[in-house]
């Protein structure tokens, strides 16, 4: 071809529909070639995949053992997680990946990480200890520790009765554990040994270090949650999960980095568990940087009084301010997040507000993903542009022939130095550059020589990228934004019961779905008939005007169960099958069965089944719960 056909050929421009495809581009095109050139995966967080970008919100579940971290999101999606089991010790001691799949199963880490449709493929420099499976490497002690307990536990049966009751006068209900189950013969105690030994098999009951459950859920088509291990104290979290540099994973930074990926972090209290541990200090630590994420939550704060819930309270302020160290103050929201009773409904009204406030913000994560993205990636870039100013300081610095050694030790002692240095030469905010001391502990590890000099075009790019790429998407991200705000958001489970009936605020008869007929329906016995004249003498002693129930009389009856607003909701919702704003006795007698179904610790159905729905309604389709 001449010189002058080949003038003529013109690039086409890129076409960007979306702002998640600019910000693919930006990042492909301009940030990542900077990032390989000065190292910066050697120092901070990995490469962005497509799948980074591409992901759903995640929500991100930290806190100490037994806060009710796997029971919250039990809450949140109405419905058991494969593989996780709740109890009163540490239950949890793997991250669990919650996804939406259409098969109900569990996908190991080391199957994850080379799946390039989930963002999780740059884990795998934490090594086969968090990915690998430990039931492989303790499986000869299993077999002998379960085979010892067997032959103890039948001498156990054959020489003594055994009585098992509850005791709830000094416990009460325990919330997912064995119901404070108690041995009262005095004849039939297990001796030390014994009991050490069953103790021991909560050693083997977490398989994986990193899994993935996946199940169908609604919730989870907008969104995927990350249950993560109870933080422990002391020699027990280096005995759970290794140390950082032996032959465990470093769990801080496995933390560290979800926190930059996930949209939202929710960090759980218990009422009655408020000390911060040097453990859980450190795990608060590696969420620094993402405060704008972290949302903290009061759980189990139905167990305490008014009184005691305020000193509660300030008890937790305090201690966070401590922590984190910041003017600000830390959101906080208050509640019991499960779906039993209220042991204490004093502040029932609270914990409502509270709930609705949380679920709100969570619900809203889809609209504001790629917002999220976009702020990231700009946090990312300025962290680059440090770090390149950081590396070629260095290099400058360092001899040429004699004394590197020394001068390398200088330099990493004098960094903090040199950090404010580089603030003041090129006007960068102190906010932007790294924690000092991690820096320097990295930099140890490396050899100054081989760092790379300052190139003005790439830092123009940076700054390029910044100034005006950045601001070319914002038009992109108002018009996503707006599309977004009339889409629902994250819909399902416990979010179903948030807007239904007499328990939408301010607009008691507020969820009223359209009447669908459907002929033919399978005629069957009504489930509720044997206790139907128990449920309508509470019926009539609410005074029913012609024949039906107000929401507000219902309302305040079915309160008194002291079920959670949410739960309630959903019952609503199943039980006024004509959606009429009101229940007449039939539908008020499948409300008090459905509430004596959730009081016996049965779980609710997404829609009501042929047999429930009330005879003569048995023409109009059942809720669309």
């Amino acid at each position: 071809m001449s010189r002058w056909g080949r003038k003529n050929v013109k690039k086409t421009p890129e076409v960007i529909r979306t702002v998640t495809e600019g910000l693919k581009s930006l990042y492909r095109k301009k940030l990542l070639p900077i990032e390989e050139y000065y190292g910066f995966h050697d120092f901070h967080s990995p490469s962005l995949e497509e799948a980074d970008f591409d992901n759903k919100p995640m929500v991100l579940v930290v806190g100490q053992y037994s806060t009710g971290k796997t029971t919250f999101i039990k809450y949140l999606l109405e419905q058991d997680v494969p593989g996780s089991r709740v109890g009163p010790e540490p239950t949890t001691d793997c991250f669990t990946a919650i996804m939406h799949g259409e098969v109900e199963g569990l996908i190991p880490g080391n199957a994850l990480i080379v799946d390039p449709n989930k963002p999780f493929r740059k884990l795998n420099p934490f090594g086969n200890t968090f990915l690998n499976s430990k039931i492989k490497q303790n499986g000869n002690m299993r077999q002998n520790v379960l085979t010892e307990l067997c032959a103890t536990l039948v001498i156990f049966l054959q020489e003594a009765p055994v009585l098992l009751e509850q005791d709830f006068q000094h416990n009460g209900p325990g919330r997912g554990a064995a119901q404070g189950l108690h041995i009262r013969s005095p004849h039939a105690a297990m001796s030390q040994e014994q009991w050490k030994l069953l103790r021991s098999l909560n050693s083997f009951q977490s398989p994986l270090g990193f899994q993935c459950a996946q199940l169908p859920n609604q919730v989870l088509e907008s969104i995927s949650i990350i249950d993560t291990p109870g933080i422990l104290s002391g020699a027990k979290q280096r005995v759970s999960r290794g140390e950082a540099g032996t032959k465990g994973y470093d769990f801080p930074a496995v933390l560290r980095w979800f926190a930059e990926r996930v949209d939202r972090i929710i960090l759980l209290f218990d009422a009655h568990k408020l000390e911060i541990s040097d453990e859980f200090s450190e795990a608060i630590g590696a969420l620094r940087g993402n405060e704008d994420k972290l949302r903290v939550v009061l759980n189990k704060a139905d167990m305490v009084g008014t009184q005691q819930l305020m000193r509660v309270y300030g008890a937790l302020m305090w201690s966070l301010g401590k922590v984190f160290g910041t003017p600000e103050v830390l959101r906080v929201y208050i509640g019991s997040f499960w779906s039993e009773p209220l042991m204490v409904p004093d502040n029932r009204k609270l914990f409502e507000l509270e709930e609705e406030d949380l679920f709100a913000d969570i619900q809203n994560l889809p609209r504001n993903a790629a917002l999220r993205k976009l702020n990231d990636l700009v946090k990312r870039a300025r962290l680059v542009r440090v770090h390149a100013h950081i590396i070629s300081h260095l290099k400058q610095e360092m001899p040429s022939v004699f004394r590197k050694d020394n001068k390398k030790k200088n330099l990493i002692y004098q960094l903090p130095v040199i950090f404010s240095k580089i603030q003041l030469q090129h006007h960068i905010s102190p906010g932007d550059f790294p924690e000092c001391a991690k820096m320097q502990e990295l930099l140890a590890g490396h050899d100054f020589t081989k760092f790379k000099p300052l190139k003005p075009n790439m830092m123009a790019m940076l700054d390029e990228l910044l100034s005006s790429d950045i601001a070319k998407l914002m038009p992109l991200l108002r018009q996503e934004e707006l599309e977004a705000g009339v889409q629902p958001g994250v819909q399902g489970g416990a979010f179903l019961g948030t807007r239904a009936g007499p328990f939408v605020e301010g607009d008691p008869f507020g969820e009223r779905g359209e009447e669908d007929g459907e002929d033919g329906e399978a005629e069957e016995d009504w489930i509720v008939t044997k206790d139907k004249p128990k449920y309508d003498e509470i019926f009539y002693n609410l005074a029913p005007n012609e024949g039906k129930l107000s929401g507000t009389k219902a309302k305040d009856w079915m309160v008194s169960t002291r079920l959670p607003n949410s739960v309630l909701g959903r019952i609503w919702k199943l039980s006024d099958v004509d959606r009429d704003g009101m229940l007449d006795d039939e539908e008020f007698a499948l409300a008090s069965h459905l509430i004596e179904v959730k009081l016996e610790g049965h779980g609710l159905p997404p829609e009501l089944p042929a047999r429930l729905v009330p005879p003569s309604k048995r023409r109009h389709k059942g809720s669309d719960a």
